[in-house]
C-alpha cells in the first residue's frame, strides 16, 4: 500500500497526466519545480482525509474533473475542498525591503552616504509614529518638499534641500494598515488614559493647524512599545518599524477621497533595519 503522504511513481504520473488535460499551466509548472528542486516526489498538502480520498480514487481508473473545488464521478457532482499538488521545494520566507527618503541638508547627505555621520532617531513630543528615524516610503518628491519648506530653511536647520535614500528592512513591522496593528494602539491609548486619570496628570493632545502637532498620538505609541517591554509572562518582541498612512494636504478635486499630500511614513526604532544609505539621482 502507497505511504500515506506520498503519490508512488505511477499514481504520480497518473495525475500529472489528468491534470495536462484539466490544467496544463499548473502541470506545467509542477514538472518545472521538479526539476529545479531535483526532488522526486510529490507531497500533498491540505488534510490528509481529503487527500487519500481524491488519490483512491484516481488509483481505481475512475476520471475526475476538478474546478473550483466541484468533482464529478461517473456522471455524479459532489462537493469536495479545493485541493492543490504542490512540489516538495523549500519554503523560503523573506522580510519585506522598502525604499525610504529622508529629507535633510545636502552636507548631511553627502556625510552620510561616505560613512562619515549616521542619522540620529528623532526624539521629538510631536512625532507621529513615536520615537525613531523617519523616511517617506517610495516618495523622493515628498521627502524634497518637507527638506524646502519654510519653517525648516527658515530656522537654518536646511541651508540647502537634500535627500537621502535608504533601503530598509522592515523587520518586526507595526504596520498601521493593518486592523490588528491599530487595535494595538487603541488599547495602548485606553491605558494611557486609564494612568492619567490614576495619576492626575492631563492627557496629552493633538494641536495645531489641522492637528498635525501630534503629541497625544506620540505618547500612545511609546505607551504601546512600552507596555510590550512589560508584558507580565514574558516581554513581547519589540518593534523594529512602525508603518502609517497620512492624509494631508488639500483634496485632489471636489468631494475627492485623495489629497495632494498622502503619503506613507516609516519610523525606523532600530537602526540596525536599515541596510544601507544612497544618493539618489538628481540629488547633487
Amino acid at each position: 500500500m502507497p505511504h500515506p503522504r506520498i503519490l508512488t511513481p505511477c499514481a504520480k504520473k497518473l495525475v500529472i497526466k489528468t491534470i495536462f488535460k484539466l490544467c496544463p499551466s499548473v502541470a506545467r509548472g509542477i514538472v518545472t519545480a521538479y526539476e529545479q528542486s531535483g526532488h522526486q516526489q510529490i507531497r500533498r498538502s491540505a488534510s490528509h482525509e481529503s487527500r487519500s480520498a481524491a488519490a483512491s480514487a484516481n488509483w481505481k481508473g475512475h476520471r475526475s474533473f476538478a474546478a473550483n473545488g466541484v468533482a464529478s464521478f461517473g456522471g455524479h457532482r459532489h462537493v469536495y475542498e479545493q485541493r492543490q499538488v504542490e512540489a516538495a521545494v523549500p519554503l523560503m520566507i523573506s522580510h519585506p525591503l522598502v525604499i525610504g527618503y529622508h529629507g535633510c541638508d545636502r552636507t548631511l547627505v553627502e556625510r552620510i552616504v561616505s560613512g562619515k555621520k549616521d542619522l540620529k532617531p528623532s526624539q521629538n513630543t510631536w512625532d507621529w509614529l513615536g520615537h525613531g528615524i523617519y523616511f517617506w516610503e517610495d516618495s523622493h518628491e515628498r521627502a524634497l518638499r518637507w527638506a524646502d519648506e519654510p519653517p525648516r530653511r527658515h530656522r537654518g536647520r536646511i541651508k540647502t534641500p537634500g535627500v537621502l535614500g535608504a533601503v530598509i528592512d522592515l523587520g518586526n513591522c507595526l504596520n498601521l494598515t493593518d486592523t490588528s496593528a491599530l487595535s494595538l494602539v487603541k488599547s495602548a491609548y485606553q491605558t494611557y488614559m486609564e494612568a492619567c486619570v490614576t495619576s492626575g496628570a492631563i492627557p496629552a493632545k493633538n494641536h495645531g493647524p489641522k492637528l498635525l502637532i501630534r503629541d497625544l498620538d506620540c505618547v500612545v505609541m511609546e505607551t504601546l512599545h512600552e507596555l510590550r517591554q512589560k508584558e507580565r509572562k514574558q516581554p513581547l518582541q519589540p518593534f523594529d518599524t512602525v508603518r502609517g498612512f497620512f492624509m494631508e494636504g488639500q483634496a485632489l478635486y471636489d468631494t475627492a477621497g485623495f489629497r495632494e499630500l498622502d503619503h506613507i511614513q516609516i519610523c525606523v526604532r532600530s537602526p540596525k533595519q536599515i541596510i544601507g544609505y544612497f544618493l539618489p539621482r538628481g540629488n547633487v
